[in-house]
């Protein structure tokens, strides 16, 4: 990726309302937000190494994190 914008997308879950999301960047949380759609653009990303997860809510709680997710932005 390069600097600035990334959009974050993810399959839907049956159950889930909304969905938690997790970006550290360069090993630190940077970012961490509710969202009701599948999909998240967000911008200001800096040079470095990101890790992202994902997880689907209800009114019963949180469901399990996803597997994390890998990228560089240069």
């Amino acid at each position: 990726a390069t600097s600035g914008e990334v959009l974050y997308r993810w399959t839907p879950e049956p159950l889930a309302t909304a969905y938690e999301l997790w970006v550290d960047a360069n090993g630190s949380t940077w970012i961490h937000t509710t969202t009701t759609a599948t999909s998240q653009v967000i911008t200001g990303h800096s040079a470095g190494a990101y890790t992202w997860w994902v997880r689907g809510i209800n009114d019963h709680g949180a469901g399990q994190w996803s597997k994390p997710v890998d990228f560089e932005v240069r």
